[in-house]
């Protein structure tokens, strides 16, 4: 009898590789709730040869050969082999969280047509739907993109939206109930679509 963890039989001395399965990386593994992209040079993978990662719904990962996109790799189980070190030189993969990511912002002294200032609390979901663009836009040169760092590149542009939003309009005008919240909601939409374009 041999134990799963065994390569190789401690009383005959027989290889048991065909019985060990290759090691297997996730994305959870490199990248924290707060984090959501990390660069995994190829040599922090699990494994000597039969690297392979894991890739499950919202998340992705970037194949990088020399600082060059060569591949986008989607959900799945992805064997990787040896095809990270075979290719030479330097290689690297931008792990991805995908899933949406909630952004709480304030934004204090913004000024209607009255001209009275107020704060706005806004609660934004992003969803990164082309994780090479943020990558090379946003984080290029980083070893790590985070949840902060989002919110620190879209704020100015909120900021914008939302002063161009309330200065057209005066303070009766925003007791409204729930359709001023619908208003902003479209023109910030439309305002953040132009910018990120």
């Amino acid at each position: 009898e041999t134990q799963a963890e065994w390569r190789f039989c401690r009383y005959c001395g027989q290889a048991l590789a065909s019985q060990v399965a290759p090691d297997s990386a996730t994305v959870a593994e490199f990248v924290s709730s707060e984090v959501i992209a990390r660069m995994i040079p190829s040599n922090e993978l699990p494994g000597l040869f039969n690297k392979s990662l894991e890739i499950q719904e919202g998340q992705s990962a970037l194949l990088f050969l020399n600082g060059r996109h060569d591949t986008t790799l989607p959900p799945g189980k992805h064997s990787l082999g040896n095809v990270l070190t075979g290719k030479g030189g330097d290689a690297s993969v931008v792990l991805f969280r995908t899933a949406d990511v909630l952004i709480n912002l304030s934004l204090p002294g913004l000024l209607t047509s009255d001209p009275l200032p107020l704060t706005v609390d806004l609660r934004l979901t992003v969803k990164i739907d082309q994780p090479l663009f943020l990558w090379t836009n946003l984080a290029a040169g980083a070893d790590a993109y985070s949840d902060g760092n989002l919110t620190g590149s879209l704020y100015p542009l909120i900021e914008e939206g939302c002063e161009l939003f309330f200065k057209s309009r005066p303070v009766r005008d925003l007791d409204q109930g729930g359709a001023i919240g619908r208003e902003l909601q479209l023109s910030l939409a439309s305002h953040m679509d132009q910018q990120l374009s």
